[in-house]
């Protein structure tokens, strides 16, 4: 679960290099955005000032993002800071409602983007780790932000872009909550899942860079995804750098 990500990961320019301000691309396709950044590890061998450096970087990684979507789009990126559980449902519904504001605009391609504590189950599936979690029935599965996206009866034929950021490793041999089973449907909309890390990796960071390469490249593309191949197309070039990307749906 710990965070060492390799800065050398990535190519990608420096934050301070991304266009911003009144010179934004209106052009940007992207409809709506969620961005969460989450670390809490109490109790798990880090000190209360590593845990809190954790939380800055995050939250400086998930602003970054945030600023480059509004800053590209002009709407205005839900966002939210160590969250629970149940607030991790709450965001992906009201997640929900604004993209299915948008397909009323005609507007079909949205982004959430997660930077913070995960880890890869024996289910074969990832798991983000919310604030303050404690038992397997805290962890929430992919697939389950997914369904909450497919339970949509508005939503069809969008184009989600999951960026996550976080360790993909399992060291404490979290396990599945008891008889639960995370499964993905026939989906109505595609899933372009980029992460960070492989299975099995934990995240990287040199603390002598301000935030993740992953993150620089995201905020990077974003102002630049105009049509959807264009988006694809964007995302291939950057997986074959990072870790893996793939499609569901």
């Amino acid at each position: 679960f710990g965070d060492d990500r390799d800065m050398g990961h990535l190519e990608a320019p420096h934050a301070a290099e991304i266009q911003r301000g009144p010179g934004r691309s209106a052009e940007c396709i992207l409809g709506a955005a969620l961005v969460i950044s989450c670390f809490s590890y109490a109790g798990e061998g880090n000190s209360d000032s590593e845990i809190e450096n954790y939380q800055e970087l995050y939250r400086d990684e998930a602003e970054l993002v945030s600023k480059a979507f509004e800053d590209a789009t002009g709407k205005i990126a839900i966002k939210k800071d160590q969250p629970t559980s149940a607030d991790f449902y709450e965001l992906v519904e009201q997640f929900v409602r604004e993209m299915e504001d948008a397909v009323d605009d005609g507007i079909k391609d949205f982004l959430f983007y997660y930077a913070g504590g995960g880890c890869q189950l024996q289910d074969g599936n990832f798991h983000f780790l919310p604030a303050n979690h404690e038992r397997p029935e805290d962890l929430i599965p992919l697939p389950d932000i997914i369904n909450k996206i497919e339970q949509s009866s508005i939503l069809k034929d969008c184009n989600v872009i999951l960026a996550i950021d976080a360790s993909r490793d399992n060291p404490d041999e979290e396990t599945s909550a008891h008889n639960v089973v995370h499964t993905l449907p026939e989906t109505n909309n595609t899933y372009r899942t980029w992460f960070s890390t492989k299975p099995g990796e934990s995240a990287a960071h040199d603390l002598l860079f301000p935030v993740s390469p992953f993150a620089e490249t995201l905020a990077e593309l974003i102002p630049r995804m105009k049509d959807r191949f264009n988006i694809l197309q964007f995302l291939l070039q950057a997986g074959e750098n990072s870790a893996m990307l793939s499609a569901i749906g």
